[in-house]
């Protein structure tokens, strides 16, 4: 749910690195190495949908409310130390490919 249909594509190809073992670079990574701040922002957005569909009592819920909160609000003033500054523009190749 976290990644956009585009960016599937994108995730096969990485994963392949990283599974492989012929990359030193890429050993002993994964997607909290490639998937930053945006996609941590994409989940938070979901948070309620999918707390919804649990058996947390309403206090649990609260409580879970009140740290993403604080959260969401600490990760603003940080901003520009986790969300990209730029961004690539995928080819041509690649968007037709993730159609």
């Amino acid at each position: 749910i976290l990644l956009y249909r585009f960016e599937r594509s994108q995730l096969a190809d990485v994963r392949k690195f990283w599974e492989s073992g012929r990359f030193p670079e890429w050993e002993g990574r994964g997607p909290g190495d490639c998937y930053g701040a945006e996609h941590l922002t994409r989940m938070l957005v979901n948070m309620p949908e999918l707390i919804a569909q649990t058996n947390m009592d309403t206090q649990s819920v609260a409580r879970l409310k009140e740290e993403i909160s604080k959260f969401c609000t600490w990760l603003a003033r940080n901003s520009n130390k986790f969300f990209c500054a730029k961004y690539e523009k995928p080819s041509a190749e690649y968007i037709e490919n993730a159609r």
